[in-house]
């Protein structure tokens, strides 16, 4: 028999070449069932690799493959070596999967791995090393076969393992960094956040323990898929922190694009809001990306991510400077990863994903400048990408969702450009099956659901738009609004624009009641505004009779709010968030407990027909619905809900009629953010008196009203930017004005009436005032007169006025809680593109600063009754994404606690602010010390009277007495 000489990994091939020859004829000279036969093969087995890994010859694999198969098939049962034989098989199978993605060959290794398990000793290191190769394997087929089952099952196994392992062992590191990546893995499969806490939980332990690169690598990824599923945005912060710690430790081209990817999507964050940060966090991206560009040599796997990721940088770049020749080097990059990239590779439909979007964006600028013809071939291009990426996706894929979405906004934009029908259809099938896609996120199935039910509603299926839409308002609760932040919910939001009000037009096309209109506006309209009024639900009468539960559930609310702070503090997030799942699962269950309770039924639920009716009894609630589909006024009262169709409202001619009023004022409007003013046709005039034969009139007509004649206004979208109060014919004598007519009063929601009325005094209110007054202003900001108002309410209110002149936005804050009444006479902004940002202009250190809506968010006022914002437009809604949510600083007080606001939709000007205040203050006590008002103070009917008699005065000029509104009960 020929003498085989050792060789080993490092032998040269010429010596491998001859062991495998000498080892043939070794095998030729022994029977099939000769005791070594197995022993062997083995070896020939080990020889194959070795040269496999010189050659990198797949046909060099498959005969180590074929060798190490053999020698399990007539191994002995008494052989010793039967562990080690199962395990190389194992292995050898498990690294030909990585080069042919074959399943077969993944269960074999799976198969073989258990067997060698199977014949360790379960005391000895061998097991766990065994055990460890199995888990690796289960991850592996739990990653490639995307089913949750595979997924339960390696899960289950490593959990088991840690369970049972000694903690300072050194394979439980590894445990704990797989077991991240399969609660992530399965977060992706099933949408739950619940499996991104799990992800992230264990991925702590895992850096904790670890303390390397990799361990930072997969929990700031788990992390960063957190912010992907819920748009939190201390998430994305928390990813990018604990990414820069593993970049300190290990700088290589996958951490790159990884941290990359986070500050893309950081930049994407910041697009609509903040232009210098999203430039600096792009540009960081692509510096990553170039940083690892320059670390590979030759074909490395990363290569193929690599020119995908920064190709798709280059896209968001040109989305951003408009220069589409960045988008032509980003779509090179991205075909030469497709060229490195297999079919059936799972990057493969992210590669093309992003080619899509990079012929999109293209296609956009085009458009933009004119350019139809070039526009049109970039289109096509996305287009076919796009097909492309969807039949490369797998079926339970979580981002096929969203590749469907972009497929149909495409074919809506083909067909735009091309007005031909067959591509609507074709648009309104993908988005079809995006919004009914199960395994896709909320806010990809909610923004297909409103874009198919407009294309369903154009084609006259009013049922199936109805359905679509009623299904898409079902997923907003999935968002989880309550464990997220203003700023956050903002941003998700703003990506469902137009839910609520689509909705109601669409249920009255589809011949609902018009309870169910309602009913859509009251779930999809206002989130933040409920939120906010739903942690301060006034739980007095339940003190009364469960003192206790009423203890824990204000005990339970106030450390909500202190958590949901410290979430904002840097390197608090791990226990911030998770005492705040904790708490806000206790509040839910604290929640269920009161609803126990007679009388409590309905605590913290959603409004029945019968609570809406019952808001009306002091007068009818006018809701008034404005879309490009129709408009409509949906009346309220204590008898009945009645629907009260506009055909002669026009949204066109709403648009152009609003953006009138958004531009009245003069230099002396008490505005913070200048605003250019634009030529317009039509006087004020001319809009309050279309407005009044539009709609009010017929609305008025057909509302019953009490002996008091008040009414509440809810207006969604554009609707929200007119003045229905001031609507009419306001020459001298006329009565055909809504001012002649009715008590005028505003409220954001059916949420915000109850919220006020549940907060309704038992008297009349302390009789202290804090005023607070911005008469010089720091530049470029004009000085005030405020004189007429400082003058008439400490008149009224004498020593009871506290008056902060020039105060900075803390000293505000501070004394706010303390007061009853409070007013403001100073300047306003309102900020379109960020709501929560809007407020009023106060002073620091000599520069302005804004006493925000936001800051607002963190004072608690218990005590208000009446916030007078004498400043411009603090309650003007912004016309933009977020008009459903009617964030203004008006509605922030009424929100946040303030059962009555007077607030301004335009430009209020210094001597109008002066005098409307002046009369609002007489009439409000005088009627009160008069015995008139025994109960309240009545402070919708006082400043109707001071507007009246002002308006009396000066007639028509509605630009000086128009803009006043109250908000509240």
């Amino acid at each position: 028999m020929d003498h085989l000489e050792p060789v080993h990994e490092d032998s040269p091939i010429e010596d491998l070449d001859k062991a495998i020859a000498i080892q043939h004829r070794r095998l030729d000279s022994v029977g099939p069932n000769h005791f070594d036969r197995s022993s062997m093969l083995h070896e020939e087995s080990m020889v194959w690799y070795w040269r496999y890994l010189k050659t990198a010859n797949k046909a060099d694999l498959d005969q180590g493959v074929r060798a190490a198969r053999e020698a399990v098939e007539v191994i002995h049962q008494d052989d010793p070596a039967r562990r080690v034989m199962f395990s190389t098989l194992s292995t050898l199978l498990s690294i030909r999967f990585e080069e042919t993605i074959c399943q077969d060959d993944l269960e074999n290794a799976i198969m073989n791995a258990r067997l060698a398990l199977e014949l360790s000793d379960s005391e000895s290191d061998i097991w766990w090393n065994d055990h460890n190769n199995l888990g690796i394997l289960l991850a592996k087929i739990a990653h490639h076969s995307t089913t949750i089952e595979a997924t339960e099952e390696a899960i289950k196994f490593h959990q088991e393992a840690l369970d049972i392992i000694n903690p300072r062992y050194k394979h439980t590191p590894k445990y704990l960094r797989r077991l991240t990546l399969l609660w992530s893995s399965r977060a992706n499969l099933s949408g739950s956040t619940k499996d991104l806490e799990k992800a992230i939980e264990v991925g702590y332990r895992a850096v904790e323990m670890l303390k390397d690169a990799e361990g930072a690598e997969i929990l700031s990824t788990a992390l960063f898929e957190h912010y992907q599923l819920t748009s939190l945005f201390n998430s994305l912060e928390e990813a990018l922190r604990i990414s820069e710690i593993g970049l300190k430790e290990r700088r290589q081209p996958a951490t790159l694009l990884n941290h990359g990817n986070m500050l893309e999507a950081k930049c994407q964050r910041y697009l609509g809001t903040d232009p210098v940060k999203a430039t600096k966090a792009i540009d960081g991206a692509i510096d990553c990306g170039k940083q690892a560009l320059d670390m590979v040599e030759g074909e490395e796997p990363v290569v193929p991510r690599l020119f995908n990721m920064l190709g798709a940088w280059y896209a968001t770049k040109m989305k951003m400077n408009r220069d589409t020749t960045l988008g032509d080097s980003g779509a090179y990059m991205l075909e030469k990863a497709l060229e490195l990239t297999r079919v059936e590779d799972p990057e493969t439909p992210l590669i093309l994903n992003n080619l899509t979007h990079t012929r999109e964006v293209q296609y956009q600028i085009l458009s933009a400048r004119g350019q139809k013809l070039a526009a049109l071939e970039s289109l096509n291009k996305a287009i076919t990408h796009g097909q492309e990426a969807v039949n490369t996706t797998q079926k339970n894929d979580p981002h096929l969702g969203e590749r469907l979405k972009n497929l149909g906004v495409m074919f809506l934009s083909k067909h735009v450009l091309t007005d031909e029908d067959s591509w609507y259809f074709e648009a309104k099938k993908y988005l079809i099956l995006g919004a009914k896609l199960s395994t896709a996120p909320p806010l990809v199935r909610i923004p297909c659901a409103i874009q198919a039910g407009l294309c369903c509603r154009d084609n006259d299926e009013f049922s199936e738009a109805h359905d679509l839409l009623q299904g898409a308002i079902s997923l907003l609760p999935s968002i989880n609004p309550q464990s997220i932040s203003i700023q956050d919910l903002q941003q998700t939001l703003g990506q469902v624009a137009g839910l609520a009000t689509f909705a109601a037009s669409i249920a009255i096309e589809a011949g609902r009641p018009p309870f169910e209109a309602l009913k859509s506006l009251e779930e999809a309209r206002c989130v933040i505004a409920g939120l906010s009024m739903s942690s301060k639900a006034d739980i007095s009468d339940l003190r009364k009779i469960e003192p206790g539960l009423a203890s824990k559930y204000e005990g339970l609310r106030n450390r909500l709010a202190q958590a949901s702070k410290q979430l904002k503090l840097p390197g608090t997030y791990r226990l911030a968030r998770k005492h705040q799942q904790e708490l806000l699962q206790s509040i839910s269950e604290t929640e269920a407990e009161i609803r126990h309770l007679q009388g409590w039924e309905s605590f913290q639920l959603p409004m029945t027909e019968h609570d809406f009716k019952g808001l009306a009894t002091e007068g009818p609630v006018i809701v008034v619905n404005a879309t490009k589909i129709r408009c409509d006024a949906i009346v309220v009262t204590k008898d009945g809900i009645e629907l009260v169709e506009l055909p002669e409202l026009k949204y066109e001619d709403l648009e152009r009629y609003v953006s009138l009023f958004s531009n009245l004022g003069n230099e002396s409007r008490r505005n913070a953010v200048p605003r250019r003013k634009q030529a317009q046709t039509a006087t004020p005039s001319d809009a309050l008196l279309w407005l009044w034969n539009v709609a009010v009139r017929r609305i008025l007509d057909a509302t019953p009203l009490t002996p008091s004649r008040r009414v509440w206004w809810i207006t969604t979208g554009l609707a929200g930017r007119a003045p229905f109060h001031a609507a009419g014919d306001h020459r001298a004598g006329s009565q055909n004005n809504t001012l002649s007519r009715v008590v005028s009063s505003y409220v954001s929601s059916f949420k915000a009436l109850r919220f006020s009325r549940s907060k309704k005094a038992t008297g009349i209110p302390r009789r202290n005032m804090l005023l607070v007054t911005m008469s010089a202003n720091p530049p470029p900001h004009h000085d005030l007169n405020t004189s007429h108002e400082e003058s008439v309410i400490k008149e009224i209110f004498g020593e009871s006025v506290e008056h902060l002149a020039q105060p900075d936005p803390e000293s505000v804050l501070q004394k706010l809680p303390k007061y009853s009444l409070v007013h403001f006479a100073c300047h306003g902004a309102s900020i379109a593109y960020d709501p929560s940002k809007s407020g009023l202009l106060l002073v620091e250190d000599g520069k302005a600063a804004m006493l925000s809506i936001s800051d607002l968010e963190e004072a608690d006022f218990k005590e208000g009754a009446i916030a007078y914002l004498s400043a411009c437009s603090t309650a003007e809604q912004a016309d933009n994404k977020l008009a459903d949510e009617a964030i203004h600083l008006a509605n922030s007080f009424q929100s946040l606690g303030f059962q009555h606001v007077i607030g301004t939709i335009w430009g209020a000007e210094d001597s109008a602010a002066g005098e409307i205040g002046k009369r609002f203050y007489k009439r409000l006590y005088s009627a009160a010390e008069a015995g008139q008002n025994h109960d309240a103070l009545d402070v919708s009917r006082a400043l109707h009277e001071a507007v009246v008699d002002y308006k009396s005065v000066i007639v028509e000029d509605v630009v000086s007495w128009g803009p006043f509104i109250h908000i509240g009960a």
